[in-house]
C-alpha cells in the first residue's frame, strides 16, 4: 500500500494523467508492507502503471463542461490483493461493465469501497473515487446480490 502525494493540474482529473503516461512520480512516499505493516518512507519514487492496481482519488469539485449524461451499474473488481465495489460509468444505452476492454486501462468506480488486508486485519475504505487498473484486474462483475447491494447502499457516500 502507498500513501503519497502527486502532482495534478487543478484541471486534470487523475484518471485522465494515469491514461496518458506510462509511469507515475510520486512525492513524500509512504510505502506499507500489506503482510505485517512495515513503512518505508522515501521523498520520491518513480512507479510504472502496472504496478498499479487501485488507487483511491483525491476529492475534487465537479466540474459541470466534463459532466456527461451516463448509466451506472454497481460492479466487483479483484485487482491483486484489492476488492474495488463501486459505480462504474458508461454510455446511456449500453452495459457499462461491457465498456471496459474499449476503455484505457486505469477506470474509474464511484462511491466505492476499497477493501483489502493490512497486517492481518481487514481494512475497508469508502471513497467518492476509486480507480483500478484493468490490465492486473484478475475479475469484473455486475453485482446483482442483494447482500452486496445493501452492502454498498449503506456505505454509499452523500
Amino acid at each position: 500500500m502507498i500513501n503519497a502525494d502527486i502532482e495534478l493540474d487543478a484541471d486534470t482529473r487523475l484518471t485522465d494523467l494515469l491514461n496518458t503516461t506510462p509511469t507515475v512520480t510520486l512525492y513524500d512516499v509512504h510505502l506499507y508492507a500489506l503482510d505485517d505493516g512495515r513503512e518505508v518512507v522515501t521523498d520520491a519514487v518513480e512507479l510504472d502503471l502496472a504496478e498499479l492496481h487501485a488507487i483511491e482519488a483525491p476529492e475534487k469539485p465537479l466540474t459541470s463542461s466534463r459532466h456527461i449524461h451516463t448509466r451506472t451499474i454497481l460492479v466487483e473488481v479483484h485487482a491483486g490483493p484489492y476488492l474495488v465495489t463501486g459505480h462504474i460509468h458508461g454510455p446511456p444505452g449500453g452495459d457499462p461493465a461491457q465498456t471496459v476492454i474499449q476503455r484505457p486501462a486505469m477506470v474509474p468506480l464511484t462511491e466505492a469501497l476499497l477493501e483489502f488486508e493490512f497486517a492481518g486485519q481487514p481494512v475497508t475504505v469508502e471513497s467518492s473515487v476509486v480507480i483500478f487498473n484493468r490490465d492486473v484486474a484478475s475479475s469484473l462483475r455486475a453485482v446483482d446480490d442483494p447482500i452486496l447491494l445493501a452492502k454498498a447502499e449503506a456505505h454509499r457516500l452523500p
